[in-house]
């Protein structure tokens, strides 16, 4: 995918939302293709992640039990440096959906870096070492 298909598949799903307001499908896919670009750098965090936020709960309100809008506000959430309520979002995704991959690697990445985090709180900043490398490992 590059970044022009996901600005034609965010149009695409504009439209359809356009006719459909309450289209809960398109409006979780159009929320989870904007925090897709913000992740890849495409999109302007300022921008998209509030219109993916925007999206995605009016996915929620049309279809609470749409596992894409769980997954894309879990996206928002990790943006917004709302970790806690991320992981809850994935959880919720993998509650509807047990096999949604993407949902089970993005849980795991989740609690990894929220484990990281915590290491990091109780140890301090991190230390320059002499081996960049290790130190970035060892740090986390």
């Amino acid at each position: 995918m590059t970044p022009e298909d996901n600005v034609a598949a965010q149009k695409l799903l504009e439209k359809a939302v356009a006719i459909d307001p309450d289209y809960a499908q398109a409006l979780a896919v159009l929320a989870a293709s904007h925090v897709f670009g913000t992740n890849l750098g495409w999109e302007d965090k300022a921008i998209s992640v509030p219109v993916a936020e925007r999206a995605a709960m009016a996915a929620i309100r049309a279809d609470g039990e749409d596992p894409w809008a769980h997954l894309a506000l879990a996206g928002v959430y990790v943006h917004l440096g709302r970790f806690e309520d991320a992981l809850a979002e994935f959880e919720q995704a993998l509650s509807l959906n047990p096999n949604f991959s993407l949902a089970q690697r993005l849980l795991r990445l989740g609690a990894l870096l929220r484990g990281a985090l915590a290491g990091r709180r109780q140890r301090g900043p991190p230390r320059i070492a002499a081996q960049p490398a290790r130190s970035v490992l060892r740090d986390l």
